[in-house]
């Protein structure tokens, strides 16, 4: 047999969790049509000898919702062997949308996945209003690897509820029913699945509540019955399930979740699982409720990271130590190098020298942790953080201040 291309001698891990194997894998045609010890010429060979040969990953919770109008590779997801990505998660994404809502949707996604709107701005080009023209309109750029979108819940609400998709405002049962048929036409039109965010962190790049982030399971339930009868699609959600005022509304934040998945007429959900400093228990509960709901015929997959999230700091960044302090937004308007030329000054309070026998600790309820040093910190989006004196408990430096005050 005569290959278009053939891998030889590489350690095959097939995806089954069968030990890898010695082996050749031949293509024709673009497909695998031989695994193993493959005999006859090849158009092109690759030597695999001390290589790993597998099936590309899917990575099933992304956020190239932008990029992937102006990236045509998808970078970094290609260069780690993903070949297929999942976006429009966490119920963020940018369709579908009218004119007026470009800039907030920007904003959205600026605040909830740090992803400069500056460069989503400059980026996105647009072209589309509703789900399934957005998907004609990404599916024609050139793209490397494969790509499946979720209907997104926060551009849903604001297409369709306009100036009243507040996280606080409840959608009427007409609202309901407009995004059931919007995410209904979107399935059968190609979309994979429908993603919703209850996050008190994800915040607009403004600091205020994401317009989804409060619906109720009235909202989730009716929007979930789009799935009706179809043989195809999936839920996405997460959540810290109000964790920052306590572990009291955990039941009824994963009971509301619940209710979305058994009302999707058996697709199933995935949430995304963490160990969380404010809850270090929670993880424990949210896999007792899937287990639990499995039980009753709910399927529930729990979504883990495979490391740890990471957060770029810098001036230019969304996120640095200083960005809560009054005496930084008080020149945050400036160009860089102003700022940094204001910064040196040693007047300028946030970077007033701190004596070492002062010996400062930067505690952070939230977190549940002490960070002994007088610089190591994220003053960014926290809702209680106390510089003070290790030895008076005296708050005597210069306290920050939040966007969403």
């Amino acid at each position: 047999m005569t290959y278009d291309l053939l891998i030889r001698g590489g350690t095959i891990i097939d995806g089954t969790g069968r030990p890898g194997q010695l082996g050749d894998v031949g293509i024709v045609g673009g497909r695998i049509v031989a695994v193993g010890t493959c005999e006859g010429a090849a158009r092109r060979e690759i030597d695999a000898a001390g290589a790993i040969v597998t099936p590309g990953f899917t990575d099933i919770h992304t956020h190239y919702d932008g990029q992937v109008s102006w990236d045509d590779t998808l970078a970094p997801s290609v260069l780690h062997g993903v070949t297929t990505v999942v976006m429009g998660s966490c119920g963020v994404g940018f369709a579908p949308v009218r004119d007026e809502d470009h800039g907030r949707l920007i904003e959205l996604m600026e605040g909830v996945e740090d992803i400069p709107g500056s460069a989503l701005a400059e980026g996105l080009t647009w072209g589309w209003s509703s789900f399934e023209s957005y998907m004609d309109r990404i599916d024609a750029f050139p793209h490397a690897i494969d790509f499946a979108v979720q209907v997104p819940h926060d551009a849903l609400r604001m297409f369709v509820m306009g100036e009243r998709a507040l996280a606080d405002a409840v959608a009427t049962d007409d609202d309901i029913e407009q995004m059931r048929q919007l995410t209904r036409r979107a399935l059968e039109a190609g979309a994979v699945g429908f993603s919703t965010g209850r996050s008190d962190n994800h915040r607009t790049a403004r600091g205020q509540a994401t317009p989804a982030s409060e619906a109720d399971a009235r909202e989730l339930c009716g929007i979930a019955r789009a799935f009706t009868g179809l043989g195809h699609g999936v839920l996405q959600a997460v959540s810290d399930f109000d964790c920052l005022v306590g572990d009291t509304n955990f039941q009824a934040e994963f009971d509301a979740i619940e209710a979305m998945a058994a009302a999707a007429d058996g697709h199933p959900l995935s949430v995304s699982l963490m160990q969380r400093d404010q809850s270090p228990e929670q993880w424990r509960w949210i896999i007792a409720r899937a287990e639990q709901a499995a039980a009753r015929g709910v399927t529930i997959r729990l979504q883990v990271a495979p490391r740890p999230i990471g957060v770029l700091l810098g001036l230019e960044a969304t996120f640095h130590p200083f960005i809560g302090f009054p005496s930084y937004k008080a020149i945050a308007h400036l160009p860089l190098a102003a700022r940094v030329a204001e910064l040196r000054k040693p007047e300028v309070p946030v970077l007033r020298r701190i004596p070492e026998s002062d010996r400062p600790i930067l505690s952070i309820p939230m977190l549940g942790t002490l960070i002994h040093s007088p610089t190591a910190a994220i003053l960014y989006q926290l809702r209680e953080v106390v510089l003070e004196d290790r030895a008076t408990r005296v708050a005597h430096y210069e306290q920050p201040l939040f966007a969403w005050k």
